[in-house]
């Protein structure tokens, strides 16, 4: 093949196999693969009802019951906004300091980190339990109970969500690829041929 087209030759094989793989549908992605429904140890929708019930007894002047209710509400479901910042405002109305500066650390945390990512679950985790493991805030004990509860929630979604499972253990290739993986092979086939072909003439 003259190298003038070369280039044109490859570029057509690049398009035609862009177009195939465009022509097969995807293969349907499971709900294990795109998000956790649910992590062992903890529940979202049990804090969500202790958060309503903590609402209901801080609007009828119970602070210290929407006190215990908020820190339930976050053991059971450490990524629960909603929880810290009721317990931020009822430590606030009772004037404790400790649940206050507990409850401002884990909404920095929930705020800032995503417990989807798989960085979060993993590095954010490690630096959570170095944290706890070398004492934490020594002047905020309840501090420590909470960063190790969103350590343990972090390992249990990392738990939950599984390592990815290759269709094949050899050829991990889906259906709508293999045009592009044909496309490829012609390619690079072409091109050592060409340039086998060059080499020997010179």
């Amino acid at each position: 093949m003259p190298a003038l087209l070369l280039r044109p030759t490859l570029a057509a094989l690049a398009a035609l196999a862009l177009a195939g793989c465009e022509l097969l549908p995807p293969r349907p992605i499971s709900v294990a693969e795109t998000e956790v429904v649910s992590v062992t140890g903890f529940d979202r929708g049990r804090a969500a009802a202790l958060v309503a019930d903590a609402d209901a007894a801080a609007a009828r002047g119970d602070t210290a019951t929407a006190l215990a209710g908020y820190r339930e509400a976050g053991l059971a479901w450490p990524e629960s906004e909603d929880a810290w910042l009721g317990l931020r405002t009822a430590s606030d109305a009772l004037g404790d300091a400790d649940e206050h500066a507990a409850a401002e650390f884990m909404l920095r945390r929930v705020r800032l980190y995503d417990g989807a990512s798989l960085v979060v679950q993993r590095e954010v985790n490690r630096a959570l339990r170095i944290y706890v493991g070398d004492g934490g805030d020594a002047d905020s004990p309840q501090t420590r109970v909470y960063a190790q509860a969103l350590a343990d929630y972090y390992s249990a979604r990392l738990e939950a969500a599984g390592t990815y499972q290759p269709l094949d253990p050899y050829l991990n290739v889906e259906d709508r690829e293999w045009p592009a993986v044909i496309g490829t092979g012609l390619a690079v086939g072409i091109y050592g041929g060409v340039l086998g072909a060059s080499t020997a003439n010179q």
